[in-house]
C-alpha cells in the first residue's frame, strides 16, 4: 500500500525504533531496531513525534526539516509538515511525513 519502505542499515550503528531515516528523498521512521548490515522496515506515512532542536518554536503547517535526526529551523532536509505547534521549550514536535507545503505563488488545482 506504500505505507512502509525497506530500510537498509549500511552504518555501523543500530537504527533505533522510532528513529527518522531518509531513503533518498523519502522520510521514514524505523518500525523496529535495525542492526548494522541488516534490512528492516520504516513507516513512510503518518504523524510521528520527533525530536526537535531546543530553543526554536515551530508552527503547524510549516515545513519540518531534519538534520542529524532532529527537526531544525534551518539547514535540514525536508521530512514533511509540522502537524501541531511546538513552543521553544518543547523537546519534540509532531510531523506528518512526506507531506509538503506548496511554494508560495504556485498555482493550485
Amino acid at each position: 500500500s506504500g505505507s512502509t519502505i525497506a530500510l537498509i542499515n549500511s552504518t555501523k550503528e543500530i537504527i533505533k525504533s522510532g528513529q527518522l531515516v531518509h531513503v533518498g528523498a523519502i522520510a521514514c521512521v524505523a518500525i523496529t531496531d535495525i542492526q548494522p548490515n541488516e534490512t528492516g522496515d520504516g513507516f513512510a506515512e503518518g504523524v510521528f513525534l520527533l525530536n526537535k532542536k531546543t530553543g526554536i518554536a515551530l508552527k503547524a503547517g510549516g515545513v519540518a526539516s531534519v538534520k542529524d535526526n532532529i527537526v531544525v529551523d534551518t539547514g535540514g532536509t525536508p521530512a514533511g509538515v509540522v502537524w501541531d505547534d511546538a513552543d521553544a521549550s518543547s523537546e519534540n514536535v509532531t510531523v506528518k511525513l512526506n507531506v509538503f507545503v506548496p511554494s508560495a505563488g504556485t498555482p493550485q488545482g
